[in-house]
This record gives C-alpha cells, structure tokens and sequence, in this order.
C-alpha cells in the first residue's frame, strides 16, 4: 500500500516536471519569434516567470503574481512603443498562465487580495495581444474577446473550485464531528464499565467488614489499589473525552484516554495477542470473568495458525 502510495506520488511528480519543461520548451519557441536578442530574452523570463507563479506555494503566490503581472505589462508597454515587434504570437503560454493566475487567486486568496491579483493578471493579460506586429480590426476582437469572454470565464472557474473546496471542507468536518460524537459514546461506555467496579468493590469491601471478617494487610491494600486504578482510568477516559469534544482541528479517532484498556489508538491499535489478553485480564479483575477465545480453523473446518493480519479474537463473560 505504502510503496503504491509512493508510485502514484512520484509519477504525479514527473507529469508536473514534464509538462512543466513542455511549457518552458514553448515560451522558448514562442520568444524565439521576437526580432531582437534582447526582446527574445525578456519574452523568455516573462513566459518563464508567469509559470513559476503558478507552481510556487501558497504563502509566496501573491508576492510572485503581482511580480509576473507587473513584468508582463511593462514588457508589453516597451515592445508597443518599438517599430518592429512579434509578428506571430505575442506569447500565447504566458497569457494561459495570466488567466489561470487569475483563477488560482480567486479559488486560494482572500477576497481583498484575490481582486487585486485578479485586476493584475487580467490587465496583463488583456494588454498582452499588443506585442504583437500588425494592429487591425482583429487585433481589437482578439482583446475583446480576452477582456469579455476569457477573463470572466477564468474567474468563474476559480469561484466554481473555492466553492467546491469549502463545501470538501464542510464535509471534512462533519466526519470529524460524527467521529468525536463516537468517540464520546464510547469513552462513556469505558467510563460506566471503571464505576460500575468502583461501586461493586466498594460495596464488596464495605459487605466484608460488616459481616465481621479481619481482612489482611494484603487483601486490603490490593482492593484498595483495584479501586484507585479504576478511578484514575475513568478520570483518564473523561478527561480524554472533554479534550475530543472541545478539540476541533484534530480527530477524534486519534486521541484515546490514558487509562483505556484498549490502548492509544483503540482495539485497532492493539499490537498482538499479549495486548488482548492483558485488557482480558484487566476486564476480569474489574468486572465479571472474562473469556478470550481465539478462532483458529478455516472455513473449509481445517484448522490452520491464525495469521496475524487476518486473526479473529472476541471476549465473553460468563
């Protein structure tokens, strides 16, 4: 599981590479088509530059967005100012990157701060059509289109997956909150199961004395230390069960009580047979006897060695 885990991460790791070096090899190309050296090279790191905007984290993303914005439009004013300009493509995979630097902006920034990265981004991409030679009617559509059908669609997107990632959200933390409801069903049950023995050995030693029998030094002492067990695991398991409730960022399968029988992590945490028999014999000095039974035969009536990973173990009291 662990190593399929690993494949699939480092295989989404070398079609990002991949398609990021394509793209790069495309800004190149696309740079190439400018008529001076020095043009070409500022084509090149402004392409460069609009996509590594799109690949940094999210703390450095604003920073690096109104970066790649304000180069692309300064690039774009100084190249409308000379006579002789791209006479293709004006950088068609750095205007894609100003877009969807609009659509990252509105789907993880505030809103404050995504309007102003989204203003960026769409002004650059917008100007981005006046790099190029020939200024005619199409060159107007070209814009128009970006300005009016482009822009907005891209920003439609990014509200479409912020949508979609805080309603992810909202579901996260409704399992969440079903988990911790869970959770404190069952630390109840843990908590009655130490009081219920609190109360039965108390009674049992207050039965002792009043019918008259001496008890030892040792018979006292150890129903004594029965009884401050089972009153330090029922604050445990309390105690664990206000943390669960009262902690919303974590949960609440994870946090187990300290003095739950079943360990840190559950009956799941369990780490073989000699953690089964140990809560056994915790439940039988607290409680009734109790029983654990192992299942060791196959379906076919043969019997076999449990394996761990497939072992079936219950508890029963008489």
């Amino acid at each position: 599981m662990i190593s399929e885990f690993r494949s699939r991460f480092r295989f989404r790791h070398l079609r990002r590479g991949l398609a990021g070096v394509a793209l790069v090899v495309l800004v190149v190309l696309e740079g190439l088509n400018a008529p001076y050296p020095a043009m070409a090279a500022a084509t090149m790191a402004s392409g460069v530059l609009c996509l590594a905007a799109l690949a940094v984290p999210e703390r450095l993303f604003a920073r690096y967005a109104i970066g790649a914005a304000a180069v692309s439009c300064v690039l774009t004013v100084t190249e409308a100012q000379l006579s002789e300009r791209p006479p293709n493509t004006p950088g068609m995979v750095e205007l894609g990157a100003l877009l969807l630097l609009s659509t990252r902006a509105v789907r993880r920034c505030p809103p404050l701060r995504a309007a102003g990265l989204v203003a960026a981004s769409s002004l650059a991409a917008v100007a981005l059509p006046l790099r190029i030679e020939l200024w005619d009617h199409y060159l107007g559509d070209l814009i128009a289109v970006i300005a009016v059908c482009a822009v907005p669609f891209m920003v439609v997107v990014g509200l479409c997956l912020r949508l979609y990632d805080t309603l992810r959200e909202r579901e996260r933390e409704a399992i969440r909150q079903a988990q911790r409801l869970e959770h404190a069903r069952e630390l109840h049950d843990f908590v009655a199961h130490h009081v219920t023995a609190i109360v039965a050995q108390t009674k049992a030693a207050r039965f002792t004395a009043a019918a008259g029998h001496t008890q030892s030094p040792e018979d006292l002492d150890r129903m004594l230390a029965q009884i401050e067990r089972a009153g330090s695991q029922a604050l445990g398991s309390m105690r664990a069960m206000v943390t669960s409730l009262r902690d919303h960022a974590t949960a609440s399968a994870t946090t187990r009580p300290t003095g739950d029988p079943a360990g840190p992590h559950g009956l799941h945490g369990l780490r073989g047979l000699r953690d089964l028999r140990a809560l056994t014999e915790r439940f039988s000095e607290v409680g009734p006897p109790a029983e654990l039974i192992l299942a060791r035969n196959s379906p076919t009536g043969h019997s076999r060695p449990a394996s761990p990973p497939r072992s079936t173990a219950w508890c029963r009291s008489p």
